[in-house]
């Protein structure tokens, strides 16, 4: 039997503001010899400071909480895995990729299963969408632009009526789905996955470089 030749993915799922982008950044820092963490959110922030005519129409979809299309995010994101696979700062062969942002939709999840071989689904859960607003208003503050009130409302409907949906795609598969509670405080959520890593990965010591 040939090889599976695609990338040992975990994906992390959640309602915008669910911290998806905090336990990434957290468990790869933590663990950084089995974890690479790629955010999607920041691939196209990036394509949003670049001039032209695609910055334009990515800047129009996050200004009005429009998923930014699959012919767009597809190629982008399977663009950055394998720049950062030729530059060595991921290793496929010993680190496992944390996708964030992507697999908006079942139909996503599928084309990018293509590539990526789910392991696992990292739930964040239990955020009610009032809580997700109050997050999004101070990512505002912070500096996050297409973090507008109207654009998370719009986002938040689309998350329970077009994004929740990918969970039945990967239940369906027999993907090991992790849920946990992200209405706790960021470091609860944090020390919480570190733990579950601890036993699911069998990390017995520091793994820091």
């Amino acid at each position: 039997m040939a090889k599976d030749s695609r990338i040992s993915s975990i994906l992390l799922f959640g309602i915008p503001c669910a911290g998806k982008g905090t336990v990434g950044k957290a468990v790869s820092a933590e663990f950084p010899r089995i974890f690479y963490h790629l955010p999607s959110g920041d691939l196209v922030r990036e394509a949003q400071k670049a001039r032209g005519e695609l910055a334009e129409k990515i800047n129009d979809y996050l200004q009005n909480g429009i998923l930014v299309p699959d012919e767009i995010m597809i190629p982008m994101y399977r663009g950055a895995v394998a720049a950062r696979m030729a530059s060595g700062a991921f290793n496929p062969d010993s680190q496992n990729l944390l996708v964030d942002g992507m697999c908006r939709t079942p139909a996503q999840a599928e084309e990018l299963s293509d590539f990526l071989d789910f392991r696992e689904v990292w739930n964040l859960t239990n955020v009610p969408n009032c809580e997700a607003l109050k997050r999004s208003g101070i990512r505002a503050e912070e500096g996050r632009t297409d973090d507008t009130q109207n654009a998370m409302l719009k986002r938040i409907r689309d998350y329970w009526t077009v994004t929740y949906p990918t969970l039945d795609f990967f239940a369906s598969r027999g993907t090991h789905i992790h849920c946990v509670n992200a209405y706790e405080p960021k470091s609860m959520v944090v020390e919480e996955m570190k733990r579950y890593v601890k036993v699911r990965f069998r990390v017995t010591g520091e793994w820091r470089p």
